[in-house]
């Protein structure tokens, strides 16, 4: 699950603290304060994982958000040329083939994880400072030296016992390749060690001769602590969970249940070492997955035109502008496009319908108390721009039509997230309104598909319909949170303040005339 993000030193943030992801977050402020940086970094950090680049962030892409570079994207007050974006992540992640058919529950499992990526100027492309992970029990500090050669710190210690390579291009993800030469070894291995490494051989022989377990031959002794060294988490608590499931199976494990918390923690700190680059991938493959499932909602939206060309493309996704909406309804199947207009009908008050005329499709709509459909474009400008809104949200809960991602063949927690900049553009009042409510009834009736929505609007309408909503118990008030972004003119930046909802729909901690002047 995506529980926080954070940005420093970007744009008009030195410090924009936890943005925290509810199933509902909203951002409101004046014109220029920064709530577009804060909701563009979604899709920023989405358009960088979809290709390879040659550093983690790809500032300009030709799907999403323009950023410019590194030179345009820093805050001009920095202290240091340095950005980081942080994110934080609870989920499963460690020997997840052997919970996956465990009958405890997998929240059980949980763990929060923090991933923080710092980024330097390198001659006018972006280099990768530094990197962290941080689970509850340890952090994993990577940091890139001259040319490709990097130091590694477990918990604030440097390991000495290897040595490490980085590879800056990013293939994969956000966190780079790296690879590690341990001592003893001649050459460099990216993920498991073989059982013939010496380190790994040493490592053995010093639990032997230890910790005084009774095996019928040194074969089995090595077996043994050989395999508990390949069990790879994040945290203590992790690894002690799957020793304990993979004793209840296997015989040999049961052996483990005979050594005390200080020796399992030997062998895990051990394993997080020869495993490194392993946990790394885990970490990038999870970052990647979560980012693949952020869509995003641009505030310039592509206008109706009266027919749209037929074309022989299946597509699966809208993208930020909604220009390619009549190819993607297209390719609905019929029941899929059958399911969309019902849909639509009963939460947003009108019908849709896509015909053929010639070698081309138009897109009509009838609003309701209408007798007949008319051509979008002669509907004004309000329905073309609550389309893609629609379409994002009905994709989102609708899992066949939009197939979720899989992590390592099973579904996790990763969230779908739907970023919405203007979500009210071109809409009168009472569709704002309709449309907040729909909004929240995806937010709160879906929360098996983990739907969250960051939101970014101007409109007074749109926060007083969440607030009738809270009122009328259609979401909790711990659902939504509201971040108010302001342009502090002393320090020349912007900062986040936090606002809420009671259960009675009544906004807290909000300042005085705020939508006036």
């Amino acid at each position: 699950m995506f529980d926080y993000l954070r940005v420093t030193n970007l744009r008009a943030f030195k410090d924009s603290g936890k943005i925290k992801l509810n199933p509902l977050t909203i951002l409101v402020g004046k014109n220029s304060s920064g709530k577009s940086t804060l909701a563009r970094v979604l899709p920023l950090l989405r358009q960088s994982v979809e290709v390879s680049t040659r550093g983690p962030i790809l500032w300009f892409g030709n799907k999403y958000v323009d950023f410019g570079s590194f030179a345009t994207a820093i805050n001009s007050n920095a202290d240091t040329k340095e950005i980081t974006f942080e994110i934080g992540l609870k989920t499963l992640l460690g020997q997840f083939v052997y919970l996956s058919n465990s009958k405890k529950n997998k929240d059980d499992f949980n763990r929060e994880i923090k991933i923080a990526l710092t980024l330097c100027d390198d001659n006018k492309s972006t280099k990768l400072k530094s990197f962290s992970v941080v689970s509850d029990d340890l952090s994993i500090d990577v940091r890139n030296t001259s040319g490709s050669k990097a130091v590694i710190e477990l918990n604030g210690v440097q390991v000495t016992s290897l040595s490490a390579t980085i590879e800056n291009a990013i293939d994969f993800g956000l966190l780079p390749d790296l690879a590690i030469v341990l001592e003893g070894e001649s050459k460099s291995k990216n993920y498991y060690f073989d059982d013939n490494s010496k380190y790994k051989l040493d490592l053995l022989k010093k639990y032997s001769d230890s910790y005084k377990l009774k095996f019928e031959s040194e074969e089995s002794s090595n077996k043994f602590y050989s395999e508990l060294l390949d069990i790879t988490d994040l945290s203590f608590f992790g690894y002690k969970s799957n020793i304990n499931y993979l004793a209840e199976r296997h015989g040999i494990f049961e052996s483990a249940l005979k050594l005390n918390d200080e020796q399992l923690r030997q062998i895990w700190n051990d394993s997080v070492i020869l495993n490194i680059p392993h946990l790394i991938m885990m970490v990038n493959h999870l970052i990647h997955e979560q980012m693949k499932n952020i869509s995003y909602v641009a505030p310039v939206r592509a206008f109706a035109e009266r027919y749209y060309r037929f074309q022989d493309l299946q597509v699966k996704e809208l993208d930020h502008t909604g220009s390619n909406l009549a190819m993607l309804l297209l390719s609905l199947k019929n029941k899929h496009l059958s399911d969309f207009k019902g849909w639509i009908k009963k939460h947003l008050r009108f019908e849709i319908s896509v015909d053929p005329v010639g070698n081309h499709y138009a897109i009509s709509v009838k609003p309701e108390g209408y007798k007949k459909f008319h051509n979008l474009s002669d509907m004004g400008f309000g329905f073309s721009q609550i389309l893609p809104v629609v379409v994002s949200m009905w994709m989102s809960t609708n899992t066949k039509a939009s197939p979720r991602f899989r992590y390592f063949g099973d579904e996790t927690n990763v969230d779908k997230i739907i970023v919405i900049e203007q979500p009210e553009l071109h809409l009168h009042p009472e569709m704002q309104d309709i449309l907040a409510s729909t909004i929240v009834n995806v937010a709160s009736n879906y929360k098996n598909l983990r739907i969250k929505f960051l939101i970014e609007t101007h409109s007074k309408t749109f926060i007083d319909a969440i607030g009738r909503c809270i009122r009328a118990k259609e979401i909790d008030s711990d659902s939504v949170s509201i971040n108010i972004v302001e342009h502090e003119a002393i320090s020349d930046t912007s900062v986040v303040k936090q606002s809420s909802f009671n259960e009675q729909g009544q906004l807290l901690n909000w300042p005085l005339g705020f939508f006036s002047s």
